[in-house]
């Protein structure tokens, strides 16, 4: 099994942010949901934080990398990082990892959105090195150094609202939990998963990377 990472791309503007979430959440019908922004409040160390994750990556060895979309975000809500700039930024740190962006693409004007498409893939091209589209698992995730840290760290996040899901759709705990549960997608027919940590602490996200690369060679 092959193991990849979502990055997350949707900041707080400030400490205004984590209300306003609430607000929306609960406005929202029965099992709708909204991304909520995690992590630091400064756009610098933002930027940063990306750079030094996309380092994490690799380092555990994960097969690929994939940045967001979003547009006409609140300023006084979120900050959003474009994807095409910022996987133009990342690429730079990711080696022979796969990397890839969502776009909402009706957003974009066709001439422009294709222009910087097809500068990307000057550098990365998919048909040159055999690349097909592949069904791929999407699961949110935090690991640490044993189930009951994961939960500890994960718990207040859920109860302060995370996208509406629990700890069934979930990759939550120590790396051997978390290998026994992708040998279970394994054997539902996935052979690639990609993951988003759940966390918004950079400090604990950089200490899962750590570990998720134990999980990445033992499930590879």
């Amino acid at each position: 099994m092959n193991v990849g990472t979502s990055l997350r791309f949707l900041f707080p503007a400030g400490p205004q942010t984590l209300g306003m979430y609430q607000a929306m959440a609960a406005a929202l019908p029965p099992d709708a949901f909204t991304d909520r922004p995690m992590g630091s409040e400064d756009v610098a160390r933002q930027a940063q934080n990306l750079v030094e994750i996309a380092r994490a990556a690799r380092a555990a060895n994960m097969w690929g990398l994939l940045v967001g979309d979003n547009n006409a975000m609140p300023p006084q809500y979120a900050n959003v990082f474009q994807p095409v700039p910022t996987i133009a930024r990342l690429s730079a740190e990711t080696g022979p990892m796969v990397v890839g962006m969502v776009l909402l693409a009706p957003f974009y004007h066709p001439l422009l959105l294709a222009e910087q498409v097809a500068t990307l893939s000057a550098f990365r091209t998919a048909a040159a090195h055999g690349r097909p589209n592949r069904a791929v698992l999407r699961r949110d995730l935090h690991v640490a150094d044993t189930d009951a840290d994961a939960r500890a760290h994960v718990d207040p996040i859920l109860a302060q609202g995370y996208r509406g899901v629990g700890y069934d759709r979930l990759l939550v705990g120590s790396p051997t939990t978390v290998i026994a549960r992708l040998r279970h997608y394994e054997s539902m027919g996935f052979d690639h998963v990609m993951v988003r940590h759940i966390t918004g602490d950079h400090t604990a996200m950089l200490k899962s990377f750590e570990l998720l690369g134990d999980v990445v060679a033992a499930v590879a």
